[in-house]
């Protein structure tokens, strides 16, 4: 008697009774094609993980990019701004400007001596 029901459908194995008919191969074929199988959907669902896990980096790393250019932009507005200020200042008090250049230049002098 030939069956074609399975012992675990989600598997495709089958039943002990299809494994006894003559000329069958047993139960071993069945378990190294469904161990193919499994071992390829394992192998798919790794690889999209990973692709999906580099959309997300590179997202990330994207995001992170445009955070840094915009604090380089605003470091660089500031330093602009802090520029113009001692430039105003310097031409509104020369004669500080000059004596706090020479007291720098002492100080390092004796500093690096």
């Amino acid at each position: 008697m030939v069956t074609t029901t399975t012992a675990f459908p989600y598997t495709g194995i089958p039943s002990t009774e299809v494994a006894r008919e003559p000329g069958h191969t047993g139960m071993a074929e069945h378990g190294t094609e469904i161990t193919k199988h499994l071992l390829q959907d394992a192998n798919d669902r790794v690889e999209h993980g990973v692709y999906e896990s580099e959309i997300q980096a590179d997202a990330g790393w994207a995001a992170t990019g445009a955070q840094m250019k915009r604090q380089a932009l605003q470091v660089r507005d500031v330093a602009v701004e802090s520029a113009d200020n001692l430039r105003g200042e310097i031409r509104a008090h020369p004669l500080l400007a000059v004596f706090t250049g020479i007291v720098v230049g002492v100080l390092l002098g004796r500093a690096l001596r």
